[in-house]
């Protein structure tokens, strides 16, 4: 299933109720609550904190899953298409961190002795252009345009089916 079928489906499926897509702001509340329990999740599994005996297991594909909804939800409320916009950032990235870290030797697999690339790559902090908040660093949102607030874009209406 690609991006696209996917903003498909969840549209279809938040379509089906009187009260279709939550504002924005409510959404980024509600990717919030999720980015949490999937940090609860990885720090139970591969943190110092471990779960109380009777605490169930948790699932962090699941986890996983929950943000991408959300995230399908915003893309869709804001007429994104995320197949174009993950095109796009993976052409950023290719561009941006061409020679930035050493490549695996060919045919080996060896990327080294271990300690290169343990930089701040996919940390968030340093100068690795990841977008933090407050520092004016990274590339910016990857958006096409947004409807006026209040105003919604399915991925299946004119404005953009077809990755338009």
């Amino acid at each position: 299933m690609d991006l696209r079928e996917i903003q498909q489906q969840v549209d279809a499926y938040i379509g089906q109720f009187k009260e279709g897509y939550f504002p924005p702001l409510v959404n980024l509340a509600r990717l919030t609550e999720e980015v949490g329990e999937l940090a609860r999740e990885i720090n139970h599994a591969y943190g110092p904190k471990t779960k109380k005996h009777d605490e169930p297991e948790g699932d962090i594909a699941l986890e996983l899953g929950d943000i991408l909804f959300v995230v399908v939800v915003l893309a869709n409320q804001l007429g994104i298409d995320l197949s174009d916009a993950a095109a796009r950032t993976l052409s950023k990235y290719q561009v941006r961190d061409a020679d930035r870290w050493e490549r695996k030797d060919e045919g080996t697999g060896d990327k080294g002795t271990g300690d290169e690339g343990t930089g701040d790559r996919g940390q968030g902090t340093g100068d690795s252009g990841q977008g933090i908040a407050g520092t004016g660093r990274g590339a910016g949102p990857v958006r096409s345009a947004a409807p006026p607030p209040g105003e919604h874009h399915s991925p299946t209406s004119p404005e953009t089916a077809g990755g338009g």
